[in-house]
Formats: C-alpha cells, sequence, structure tokens
C-alpha cells in the first residue's frame, strides 16, 4: 500500500513539473511571438503637437486664437483674429514619426493656400500667413521636426479702414515611406 502512495505521489510530482514546465514554455513562446509582431512595420507621421510661441498687440484690442489637432493627428485647424497692424502670432507645431520606419514629408497643404494663391491672398489683405519649408525632410521613428507657422497683419500703405480680420487656415500633413 505504501509503494501505491510513492507511486502516485511520484506522478503528481511528475506531472506538477510538467506542467510548470508547459506554462515557461508558454511566457517565452508568447514573449517571442510579441517580439515578431513588433518587428511589422508601421508608419505613422503625426502633428504631434501645437504651441504658441509669441502673440503680438499691435494696438488696444489684443488679437486672439485657436488651433486644434484633428483626423487622427493628420490635419491642424487655425483660427485666427487680428484686429490691428502689427498684430502677429507665431506657433510651433512639432511633427513626429510615431511609427518604426522611416517617413518623409512630401507636403504640407495648406487650406487656404495663403503662400502660393494670389486670390485666396488678397482675401485676407493686409495679412501674410508663412511657414517653415519642411518637405523632403525625413524623419527616422521617434524623430520630430518643428513647423514654425506665423500670421502678421501687416501695415498697409492703402488707406483703408481698419477692420479686425478673422482668418480660418487649415494645414494636412502628406507623408510617405521614403523611396531607397
Amino acid at each position: 500500500m505504501k509503494s501505491m502512495i510513492k507511486v502516485r505521489n511520484s506522478l503528481i510530482i511528475v506531472l506538477c513539473f510538467t506542467i510548470i514546465c508547459m506554462g515557461v514554455g508558454f511566457i517565452f513562446l508568447a514573449l517571442k511571438l510579441d517580439e515578431k509582431n513588433k518587428d511589422k512595420p508601421y508608419f505613422n507621421v503625426v502633428f504631434y503637437s501645437v504651441r504658441e510661441e509669441t502673440s503680438v498687440k499691435g494696438g488696444t484690442i489684443a488679437p486672439s486664437a485657436t488651433n486644434s489637432i484633428t483626423n487622427n493627428g493628420k490635419e491642424v485647424t487655425m483660427n485666427f483674429k487680428l484686429n490691428n497692424p502689427h498684430d502677429e502670432f507665431a506657433y510651433t507645431i512639432i511633427i513626429k514619426n510615431e511609427g518604426n520606419i522611416p517617413a518623409q514629408i512630401y507636403n504640407i497643404k495648406e487650406t487656404p493656400d495663403y503662400t502660393n494663391n494670389a486670390t485666396a491672398q488678397k482675401e485676407i489683405a493686409p495679412i501674410s500667413i508663412t511657414h517653415t519649408d519642411i518637405v523632403g525632410k525625413v524623419l527616422q521613428p521617434n524623430d520630430e521636426i518643428q513647423l514654425k507657422v506665423l500670421a502678421v497683419y501687416n501695415n498697409s500703405k492703402e488707406k483703408t479702414a481698419l477692420t479686425t480680420k478673422k482668418v480660418d487656415y487649415q494645414l494636412t500633413l502628406i507623408a510617405a515611406s521614403p523611396n531607397n
């Protein structure tokens, strides 16, 4: 009878040891699978943040502006309200490559295109909006680049009544994996 209990206890010990080994093996395989999944190419370039750098008050009424990042980080919408000549807003927009493959910035689409479209420029005159040129820059994974945007109420030579100007402005990020 004692030998049967010894065999049964030995069998239970062997089974417990087998279950423990299977658990350790499963954990090891799960970690390897997770590591392999992390190696899959993942592309994601986004507008990461918008930071107001300066706001200059050109007259008695201070200018105001709002901004928001929309469309999963692919668009920045800005609304400026400039009241007097010499009012201005400067923003720094951080663009970040959150993917794990390199990404190239092919274009920053402006809506309306106040930089290149003469008709759009006349609609907001005497205000001008400019930004730094980052087209063609390649971002490695987790790299960031700064896009500087400046909106200025210019002093006009023409004798016009000073009016508050409201400007809606949108930037859309166009990026892809660079050709190697």
